[in-house]
């Protein structure tokens, strides 16, 4: 696994071939095959490693009480982690067979956490469900976009996909909140 995350560390754009995680290594082709069934076991192995980390980053960032900013700024660190990690990001929601990896399913189940507070608190004009599709097809597209075309999750096109994503949502102004106070920190 440190072999893959090294490799994806010098190359992320591109996946690692086979024979360059195991040469990376130092094992022979059996032991990969051995631990992780596929090349595609050991690098969703990764995947899920990333994810949680990521997550546990996520985690210990303080919210500000304010469920917009708060989802706003969740909304900047998926971006960054899609934007910074694009092989992995790929490697959760690029999946032809239509499965999720786990790393995917725990994301929309976080999402889905932040959607049910903004629902709770009158906050969300769509439905749960729709909300959770709306936000994941508008991530990964943005996501895709910045990748391609370069750009940051607090850059101009990230800011217009947040603050269009906000407004369906919600309704609300799309960089400030009812109550006049911006969206993110990262937001001027």
């Amino acid at each position: 696994m440190e072999a893959a995350l090294s490799l994806l560390a010098e190359h992320p754009e591109r996946e690692p071939s086979t024979r360059e995680l195991y040469e990376e290594a130092g094992v022979a082709p059996p032991t990969l095959y051995h631990h992780f069934g596929t090349k595609g076991g050991l690098l969703e192995a990764v995947v899920e490693e990333a994810f949680s980390s990521y997550l546990e980053r996520k985690r210990g960032v303080p919210l500000t009480g304010d469920l917009l900013i708060d989802f706003a700024a969740g909304w900047d660190m998926h971006i960054g982690f899609g934007v910074e990690n694009p092989v992995l990001y790929v490697l959760m929601y690029g999946r032809e067979e239509g499965r999720r990896c786990r790393a995917a399913q725990t994301a929309e189940a976080e999402l889905r956490r932040g959607l049910e507070q903004l629902a709770d608190a009158g906050l969300l004009r769509i439905g749960v469900d729709e909300a959770v599709a709306v936000t994941t097809a508008m991530a990964i597209g943005c996501v895709t976009q910045l990748i391609h075309g370069g750009g940051s999750a607090t850059g101009p096109v990230g800011r217009s996909v947040r603050a269009a994503l906000m407004s369906e949502l919600t309704g609300h102004s799309p960089e400030r909140n009812d109550a006049g106070h911006a969206l993110s920190p990262t937001t001027s």
